[in-house]
């Protein structure tokens, strides 16, 4: 397993969406990656292509604030993080190599609009 930091990583992937920078992003996922996003209407996305046109989507509507909360988690790490509608918080699991596996998101407070998600 290569030494590597999920922590750094995550911070990495933060740094990609705040500038919208859509390939230093996708680069950070394996090929056959997934995220569940579990707001409202719930989505899944599976393999570059579709992780691309999901963050591509992303970017311009729910731009990233800042960081709220950085916490290690079972499979890697979870990062609470402020977009203009809400706090979002995802947790990511990643591979030996360090590159993200799967992802799960969903509003980090109950019935507050999040990326992408609003509330009902």
């Amino acid at each position: 397993m290569s030494a590597f930091d999920p922590t750094a990583r995550a911070i990495d992937w933060l740094d990609a969406y705040r500038a919208c920078a859509l390939e230093r992003l996708i680069d950070l996922y394996d090929d056959n990656a997934t995220l569940a996003c579990g707001c409202s209407g719930r989505q899944f996305v599976a393999g570059k292509l579709a992780l691309r046109a999901y963050w591509a989507d992303r970017f311009g509507r729910y731009p990233i604030l800042g960081i709220h909360e950085a916490q290690p988690s079972s499979s890697g790490i979870t990062l609470s993080y402020a977009t203009t509608g809400g706090v979002v918080s995802t947790n990511f699991a990643f591979n030996d190599n360090g590159h993200i596996t799967h992802m799960v998101c969903g509003p980090a407070v109950p019935n507050v609009e999040v990326i992408g998600c609003p509330a009902k």
